[in-house]
């Protein structure tokens, strides 16, 4: 079931979709969670939720798990972006999987300081940014901020291949050492952990 769902989005079909077709086909949800029909909602959950790529939610975090994975880590990534740039709903304020990848790595090409996570919330939607806030020094922060899948998707395209697909928490924090975003040229700088460096 879950292979199946993953494999749809992966097609295009919006979670409404997903989930009526789901349910014409007999699908339910897991007993735990009360066994009935799958609505939009449940569909967003399960395709954000870290656990089928081998993780665990700790807090607004992912860790490693102790299992094997379901889903492969492209599928997830290319799902998550499909769903974040139809601007998918907030749920009940809950964070589904990895959506701050680049958290604690990426830098103000102008002023040299970090950009911090950030999101807005406009009626039922949520837009997530990397914005330059920090008052460090003393100093006034840029201010200027850039989409988060817009810069995460330039991260991804910039990854040796073989870690291209490797786009969350756990992954970035291991092989990339900082990102730098420069508002004045739009312009994406990656400098990577010395053991991944060519050499």
């Amino acid at each position: 079931m879950i292979r199946w769902v993953f494999s749809e989005a992966s097609r295009g079909e919006t979670p409404s979709d997903i989930a009526a077709a789901a349910n014409s086909q007999g699908y339910r949800t897991k007993p735990a969670g009360g066994g009935g029909p799958w609505t939009a909602r449940q569909i967003v959950a399960t395709l954000r939720d870290p656990v089928y790529i081998g993780m665990l939610r700790d807090g607004d975090d992912v860790r490693v798990g102790c299992h094997q994975s379901l889903i492969e880590d492209a599928v997830f990534a290319a799902v998550g972006k499909a769903l974040d740039d139809r601007r998918t709903r907030k749920e009940d304020g809950c964070h589904y999987g990895p959506i701050w990848p680049l958290k604690g790595k990426i830098e103000c090409g102008t002023c040299g300081r970090p950009l911090t996570p950030h999101s807005t919330r406009k009626g039922n939607w949520v837009y997530r940014y990397y914005r330059c806030r920090a008052t460090a020094g003393g100093r006034p922060p840029c201010g200027y901020q850039v989409a988060a899948g817009d810069i995460e998707t330039a991260v991804a395209d910039q990854l040796p291949g073989h870690f291209r697909r490797d786009l969350d928490s756990e992954r970035i924090h291991q092989h990339v050492e900082s990102v730098v975003y420069d508002d004045e040229t739009g312009t994406v700088t990656i400098r990577l952990k010395q053991s991944l460096n060519p050499r």
